[in-house]
């Protein structure tokens, strides 16, 4: 088992202590929550004790049914192999992000090394082709990490942490591949951004695993895939205080420090047609602003389809966006969404949201049509504060412009199968062949 040493300067936390097999870990502080992380592959066993001493606690994902006692004031419990936590207890102000890693080896021969007990500042590091980057755990990256243009074969990995805080480079993506094809980001942490964690903009063949983020600004996008096609995220961690996953396609630009559009010829085209987007055995919590997975609100393309969410725990959903979000706000065609094996442990306001619609973030002047949605196998955790305050809403923009074939199977609330758009407290407009199975 390995734990990792930070430098003096990372904030510590003073709310959570964690050992593991009796060995003592180094918690680090946020203000999205604060973090441990461990890499090994044996099995665990977990003490944490917390400000003022434990009396009760959560742990989730509530799937892995963690059982745990409160031993003189601390929280235990044994883990068979690492796995990614969120624990909550009520006399601590911040959750817990607990990350059970894999031993990973050091990648010695990537072009940026990083090495671990060390603050790296680089401000904005720039990849070209067969260029890779490694962040060793226990280091720290100061810095965004941009693609030129067209780069090929990149690699982003480690176990360290890349802190997007204090960058003054306006564009304010933490890292944005642009136009790239054959990508892999893994394993790092990314703290502090100032808006988007990572934007995927016009590329393809992109594979993003075992990335943890702690989003606290509003706009602090999880993974924004944007013009691009076959992409994968899997077995991440993400609590954004917005869309913990974005689909979208618009022309290439930023917005500046002024929130002033910026276009170039570097910033390449993001508004290709979207296919083939893969989005599994993730966790996400899901802050005040945005939705936990959302399809727009930009779709300035032709189309987009065959995108799958499957086997997620959607934590929390605490704002006033939705859980399942569809908002087909430009020109597009979005069809063949399958949203599969999703549990649902919180929600605030919408739980499903799928519209044709025009918003301040929208430029065609045609509507988008969406077609061939389907929600299986979903578990969602109502709590009492849910009915009556808590709606879904399936919406066309008009007769032309309409939502068709939403199918509601074996979608249930505390283990009872919906049957009825009724019960799921479901309002309509301009819709055509909704279904409950």
């Amino acid at each position: 088992m390995k734990l990792f040493e930070y430098p003096v300067s990372c904030l510590r936390s003073e709310e959570w202590e964690v050992w593991v097999n009796d060995r003592r870990c180094e918690v680090l502080y946020t203000a999205a929550g604060d973090f441990v992380t461990v890499a090994g592959s044996e099995a665990m066993h977990v003490r944490i004790s917390g400000h003022g001493g434990i009396r009760q606690a959560k742990i989730s994902p509530a799937v892995l049914k963690v059982e745990s006692e409160i031993v003189d004031g601390s929280l235990c419990f044994e883990l068979s192999r690492p796995r990614y936590l969120y624990i909550t207890a009520p006399n601590c102000t911040r959750p817990l992000f607990f990350y059970g890693e894999p031993e990973i080896e050091p990648d010695r021969n990537a072009t940026y090394y990083f090495e671990a007990g060390k603050v790296h500042t680089r401000e904005v590091l720039y990849l070209k082709s067969n260029e890779s980057v490694f962040i060793e755990g226990g280091a720290v990256l100061k810095a965004h990490i941009h693609t030129e243009k067209g780069a090929e074969n990149i690699k982003i990995s480690g176990q360290g942490i890349l802190d997007a805080g204090d960058i003054t480079e306006k564009e304010n993506r933490t890292i944005l591949l642009n136009g790239c094809r054959s990508v892999e980001v893994s394993g790092i942490t990314i703290l502090h951004t100032p808006c988007w964690h990572l934007m995927v903009a016009g590329c393809t063949d992109v594979h993003i695993h075992r990335v943890k983020e702690l989003g606290e600004v509003c706009g602090s996008d999880g993974v924004d895939i944007v013009g691009s096609s076959h992409v994968t995220v899997d077995n991440c961690f993400f609590k954004c205080n917005d869309d913990c996953v974005a689909i979208k396609a618009f022309e290439g630009g930023y917005c500046d420090g002024e929130g002033n559009k910026v276009v170039n010829a570097e910033t390449g085209k993001w508004n290709s047609p979207v296919h083939g987007i893969r989005v599994t055995a993730c966790l996400f919590v899901n802050d005040v602003c945005g939705n936990a997975v959302e399809i727009g609100h930009e779709l300035q393309t032709e189309d987009v389809g065959d995108i799958v969410f499957d086997d997620i725990d959607i934590l929390r959903a605490e704002g006033y966006g939705a859980v399942f979000s569809i908002h087909a706000g430009d020109r597009a065609l979005v069809h063949d969404v399958i949203f599969s094996n999703i549990r649902v442990e919180h929600y605030y306001d919408f739980l499903v949201d799928i519209r044709v619609m025009r918003s301040k973030y929208n430029h065609d002047e045609q509507r988008g049509r969406i077609r061939d949605i389907l929600l299986q196998d979903i578990e969602v955790c109502q709590s009492e504060d849910n009915p009556g305050y808590c709606i879904s809403a399936i919406a066309g923009w008009d007769r032309e412009h309409m939502v068709e074939n939403v199918t509601f199977d074996n979608f249930c609330f505390n283990g009872e199968r919906i049957l009825n758009k009724d019960r799921l407290e479901l309002v309509t407009r301009n819709v055509k062949n909704i279904s409950f199975c």
